[in-house]
């Protein structure tokens, strides 16, 4: 199973809107043939610490860690996808990682980290 070639992650939104990651890769030639065109991608965003706060939003402590994630993305052949982020989890440090896997769910890529981002 082929990786994914240049993924990338960008950060978007705002209180208003709301936040989400956008997620994109070079699509390839290959990657528009079927079976591979119809690969579904998997996105993770991993939060390593996320504070406790208080009703008043005050910190109390950590929680242990917390991801984001869509297993059921994107496929291949469309070359981006969206994660959508909970706005309590923004402006905190993340891992960003995705994946791929077959659409009969048979055969999977090994994950690519595509960094540790911030908001």
């Amino acid at each position: 199973m082929l990786k994914l070639d240049n993924p990338d992650a960008t950060w978007s939104g705002n209180a208003a809107d709301g936040y989400s990651l956008w997620f994109s890769w070079v699509v390839g030639t290959e990657d528009r043939e079927w079976p591979r065109c119809n690969d579904v991608v998997m996105l993770l965003v991993y939060f390593p610490e996320v504070a406790e706060t208080d009703e008043e939003g005050n910190a109390t402590g950590l929680l242990n860690a917390r991801p984001c994630m869509k297993m059921d993305g994107g496929r291949r052949k469309e070359g981006q996808d969206v994660l959508e982020i909970p706005a309590q989890l923004t402006g905190r440090p993340m891992e960003v990682y995705v994946a791929v896997v077959s659409e009969d769910g048979k055969k999977i890529a090994d994950s690519q980290y595509l960094g540790k981002m911030m908001q």
